[in-house]
């Protein structure tokens, strides 16, 4: 084509169309859907890793390792009756009821911020200064790194690991350092959400009822049975700069998605 014949008005329509033609279609924005989900869905529900029977370095060991339909669950108890005394007086400050018994309405996840399940072990064992006063942490389960689920805590019995809900909940550590660190482990992922789905069913916990500790921070703005007696300042809420260990949202969406699909083995 010979553009100098082109005059100025028509070199002018054609550049008009051009840029019509390329801004009519334009690339769609990335959404998260049914493909990021497809690393993890194989196989989430048949069956977790056996447990070897072997104590991880450094932890002391505790009988009682039990294995149900297709998952093996550790049972690796804290010495919470020792803890009976110092746990009554905890919920009777913080939910006014010194009740030790656990009737589970929500399920909260956390990641540890720890390398490995022994780091966890002993910071409950040793306790420490929380919440304004000394005690004993602690969880009903840990996921170790290898795919082992311990059992911490039985879960009709209230542990102290979700402040402002440890009345209510039961509590799950993913043993990692951090978002990025348990999104990668597709092994323990799969071991996760099998556990939080047999929670769910044997306890009538519904999905919307599944929580992460960041999620809890925010307290009533997000979980209605969120309670503190205690922190007469910050009633309703965690205290600012307190946002609790994660899982962070792409965690959560892959778990939702997970606990919501009708596809999904019982």
């Amino acid at each position: 084509m010979n553009w100098k014949s082109i005059g100025p008005r028509a070199l002018l329509s054609i550049v008009l169309a051009a840029m019509l033609l390329f801004c009519k279609h334009p690339s769609p924005a990335k959404t998260l859907t049914n493909s990021d989900i497809n690393g993890i869905k194989g196989g989430q529900n048949k069956g977790v890793p056996t447990y070897k029977g072997k104590d991880p370095a450094g932890v002391p060991s505790v009988p009682g390792a039990t294995s149900g339909q297709g998952a093996v669950v550790v049972k690796k108890h804290l010495p919470y009756k020792e803890w009976e005394e110092e746990y009554s007086r905890y919920f009777k400050e913080h939910y006014q009821d010194s009740s030790l018994v656990l009737k589970p309405k929500i399920i909260v996840l956390h990641y540890s911020g720890t390398s490995n399940f022994t780091q966890l072990w002993w910071t409950f064992i040793k306790g420490g200064q929380y919440e304004g006063s000394p005690g004993h942490l602690s969880v009903h389960y840990a996921i170790d790194r290898d795919g082992t689920i311990y059992e911490l805590m039985p879960p009709n019995r209230r542990a102290r690991g979700t402040y402002g809900v440890n009345h209510v909940a039961i509590s799950i550590d993913i043993i990692g350092n951090g978002e990025n660190d348990i999104l990668r482990n597709k092994n323990q992922m799969k071991v996760c959400f099998a556990l939080v789905r047999w929670l769910s069913k044997t306890f009538k916990i519904p999905a919307e009822n599944v929580y992460a500790h960041t999620e809890v921070a925010r307290g009533k703005e997000v979980v209605k049975e969120y309670t503190d007696f205690f922190d007469r300042k910050n009633p309703d809420h965690y205290p600012p700069g307190s946002e609790g260990r994660g899982p962070g949202k792409a965690y959560m969406f892959k778990l939702r998605y997970y606990l919501n699909e009708k596809s999904s083995p019982p």
